[in-house]
């Protein structure tokens, strides 16, 4: 496919959420022609744990803002688990820097650091 931009449907798990912006790691676009894109996955900035309660971070009194609100993506969905626990799902845009190229592949690459933590994209939209 061809995009001008892309846009995932995400959130991810950490066993302990911090308040400070964490990488967890990445997702690659690959082309055609072997030219490869990295886009960050930090959390906190771009992508969030699905549960939405500061109760659940480390130090949650920094946040002058709710833990589902980020700077670098938008909240796409708030729901409530079936024991009332809030959720959240993000949507990270992200301009294609090669607009005429094909979009071959994308790959979901986790840092692999802790063994909780877990990346989930639900879908991927191309923008044109």
């Amino acid at each position: 496919m061809r995009a001008k931009a892309l846009a995932f449907l995400h959130t991810c798990y950490v066993e302990e959420p911090q308040y400070r912006p964490v990488r967890l790691g990445a997702y690659k676009i690959v082309y055609p022609d072997g030219t490869r894109e990295r886009i960050e996955l930090i959390e906190g900035w771009n992508i969030t744990d699905i549960r939405s309660s500061p109760g659940l971070r480390h130090n949650d009194w920094s946040f002058a803002r709710c833990p589902d609100v980020l700077i670098g993506s938008r909240l796409a969905w708030r729901g409530q688990s079936l024991t009332g626990l809030p959720l959240n799902l993000q949507v990270l845009i992200w301009k294609n820097p090669y607009p005429q190229k094909k979009v071959k592949q994308i790959i979901v690459q986790a840092n692999g650091s802790d063994e909780y933590t877990k990346i989930a994209l639900l879908a991927v939209t191309a923008l044109n």
